[in-house]
């Protein structure tokens, strides 16, 4: 890697994901944990020795971008940016990044970037129409018309808040980490949760996007087989479990911020 490399951040409500980014190409990424009280030095002292077990250093970062749901967090990011990078952060939703996609929602609708981010990543990967199917805090799905625009899409809880809020309501169910049960049919109260959360979420998913599916018109389709593109971390739990998707990319922002920088920059 001996070119410049550009730093894409993906600030997200759990997580944040750190992107090193080589053109259009993601040639690495770390993840840490989303916390508004992060300072850019804390983030520095954890990046560095990461960079260093890789053969580089700051110095080699020529731009960094910034996809952010989490205004919280972006004064540090900044900051970071600043004084370790010595360079201003761009954020999408701002010149030069502003306006990655088109919007075909109601006037006035907002948009979150990473979902503006991901619809530009389909489109630039010429993996359209398509509904991008995103694991994150929310579970959403998002509509990208055959040209490129984007259309809308739902928002449901994501599967780690449903399991949170369930423990958290009920006084008498414990707090159970998600997984795959072997049977749907729960003979324990873990395996009776984990079963509701699992499958149920399969089965939200697998209804919502028949339902979808068969609403959307020829406009948006332009004719053609809509693709299933499904992203965020705990994508490959469901595709293994059976989920019929077109691709699965788990990086799909960061290659969203490479495709855009290499657009704007």
């Amino acid at each position: 890697m001996d070119k410049r490399l550009r730093l894409a951040i993906d600030a997200g409500n759990t997580q944040l994901v750190f992107g090193l980014v080589d053109g259009t190409r993601v040639v690495q990424r770390w993840r840490i944990a989303s916390d508004d009280g992060r300072t850019a030095d804390e983030y520095a002292a954890w990046l560095l020795p990461l960079l260093t077990l890789n053969g580089l250093s700051f110095a080699q970062i020529e731009a960094c971008l910034i996809c952010s749901v989490r205004p919280g967090a972006n004064a540090a990011l900044n900051k970071f940016a600043r004084r370790y990078l010595g360079q201003e952060a761009r954020i999408v939703g701002q010149p030069p990044l502003d306006a990655p996609v088109v919007l075909a929602v109601d006037a006035g609708t907002k948009v979150g970037a990473d979902r503006l981010i991901n619809a530009y990543a389909v489109k630039a990967l010429g993996w359209v129409p398509s509904i991008v199917l995103d694991f994150g805090t929310a579970t959403t799905l998002d509509v990208t018309t055959h040209d490129g625009r984007y259309s809308g899409g739902i928002i449901a809880p994501g599967v780690n808040l449903s399991a949170k809020a369930l423990a958290e309501a009920a006084a008498h169910l414990p707090s159970v980490a998600l997984a795959r049960p072997a049977q749907v049919l729960g003979r324990n109260t873990v395996d009776a949760m984990q079963s509701g959360l699992f499958w149920g979420y399969m089965g939200l998913i697998e209804g919502l996007v028949q339902r979808l599916s068969a609403e959307l018109s020829n406009e948006i389709t332009g004719g053609q087989p809509l693709e299933l593109i499904a992203t965020g971390g705990l994508s490959s739990l469901f595709v293994e479990a059976g989920l019929k998707v077109a691709r699965q990319e788990p990086d799909l922002t960061l290659f969203g911020l490479a495709h855009l920088a290499e657009a704007r920059l």
